[in-house]
């Protein structure tokens, strides 16, 4: 079965829940990442409480919007193309309801990958922590039902060529013994510069930077920094095509 992707409207009828695993750490004290803090101090994406059922309606919604009209999905039409492809403008938000994926994928819920593909949820929200590879089939799989009829693909670098109907994201997975396992999306603008959103934390715009060779730092709600460059795997793009 396919699905088609209707406008953002749909996708805010979701309740995301922005909780976190249970931690038996209580007290925060802003420290190094040795004090004693709760992992529900920390601006992580991977939450075990989406909420599937709203993600489920979400997607019946899609087919029943194609077998309804047939051709609405020839009515997606790229953006104006440019060297970044089909990307935005840099649109700031401090959703609650929001996490990093919902923000990179365009998706505007919070959900982790695989969420999409897997009927019973993705196996990060049933405790996995898979590889950043892993992490990045899931969101191709996801990908690949939430936009009807598009096939997004793993490109090489921060600066591969996307085409006129794609546009560029950037995956990084990390782990410590007080915030878990956890990752982490940054998206390109459409003037080049690379922003992201922590968790139910605000997002920001970091520059023209280079999502491989950057920082990939984890923060406390507040922005206030937890541990420089928690998410260390290598980085893997991808360009999404919508």
């Amino acid at each position: 079965m396919r699905f088609l992707f209707l406008p953002l409207a749909i996708a805010s009828l979701i309740i995301a829940s922005s909780g976190f695993a249970a931690n038996t750490n209580s007290e925060s004290n802003k420290g190094t990442p040795d004090s004693t803090v709760s992992i529900k101090d920390l601006a992580v994406s991977k939450s075990s409480n989406v909420d599937l059922k709203a993600i489920r309606n979400i997607l019946e919604n899609h087919d029943k919007a194609l077998n309804n009209n047939p051709n609405l999905a020839m009515s997606m039409q790229a953006a104006a193309s440019s060297s970044y492809g089909s990307a935005w403008s840099y649109s700031p938000t401090s959703s609650t309801t929001i996490n990093c994926y919902g923000y990179a994928s365009n998706f505007r819920i919070w959900l982790n990958p695989g969420d999409v593909a897997f009927y019973n949820g993705s196996p990060i929200g049933q405790g996995a922590t898979p590889s950043v590879n892993t992490v990045a089939s899931y969101v191709l799989q996801d990908l690949g039902r939430w936009y009807y009829g598009k096939t997004s693909r793993i490109i090489s670098s921060a600066t591969a060529t996307v085409n006129s109907d794609e546009y560029r994201i950037a995956v990084r997975v990390g782990q410590d013994s007080v915030a878990g396992y956890d990752y982490h999306f940054m998206l390109q603008c459409s003037n080049g510069t690379w922003c992201e959103k922590h968790g139910d934390g605000a997002s920001k715009n970091d520059g023209a930077i280079n999502p491989s060779t950057f920082n990939w730092n984890l923060y406390y709600k507040d922005g206030t920094l937890y541990k420089q460059n928690f998410y260390n795997s290598s980085t893997v793009y991808i360009a999404v095509k919508r």
